[in-house]
């Protein structure tokens, strides 16, 4: 009997592999679980990012008759290239930014400022000679009120002290 027929019997059969990444770490992550359960759902508010070219949507399984390959053609340049950062939270998604070619640390940090942090609201007023802008006002509030706790990835992005400032 062969390998193969043997493992079958066993009832191990061929499955697609789930991608971990190397660098994840059970008790870090079970740490951080600890962590959150302390806030309420309308505190946390989640940034993420994810992109898409030309190959996004390439499946990497197919099916054909025994003894002939399973072909699919696609493209195989990436093409113009779309980034796409959102803010989900209980209500939905309330925040977004996409942007052509790649999010620098640059454009996350501006996103994050003038879009999650703070929203410019321009009001024109007839009895003022030029528009009035008011700025500061709030999507996020101070710790402990609605959207308080931003969670984010271990993106490369999200690596900047200035980030670190602008939540405190």
């Amino acid at each position: 009997m062969t390998i193969h027929r043997e493992l079958q019997h066993a009832g191990v059969s061929t499955k697609k592999l789930k991608k971990i990444a190397l660098e994840r770490n059970e008790n870090l992550r079970a740490d951080y679980m600890r962590h959150m359960v302390h806030y309420s759902p309308e505190q946390l508010g989640f940034l993420d990012e994810v992109s898409k070219d030309e190959r996004t949507l390439a499946r990497s399984r197919g099916r054909s008759r025994k003894g002939t390959r399973a072909v699919k053609k696609g493209v195989f340049v990436h093409g113009r290239r779309f980034f796409v950062e959102g803010l989900l939270t209980i209500d939905g998604m309330i925040s977004n930014t996409v942007v052509e070619g790649s999010m620098t640390r640059a454009r996350f940090l501006h996103y994050l400022e003038f879009t999650v942090v703070y929203l410019c609201y321009f009001v024109v007023s007839l009895h003022m000679p030029q528009p009035y802008i008011y700025f500061k006002m709030p999507l996020c509030s101070p710790f402990l009120g609605y959207l308080s706790v931003l969670v984010m990835d271990n993106a490369r992005i999200h690596h900047r002290d200035q980030i670190l400032e602008l939540a405190d």
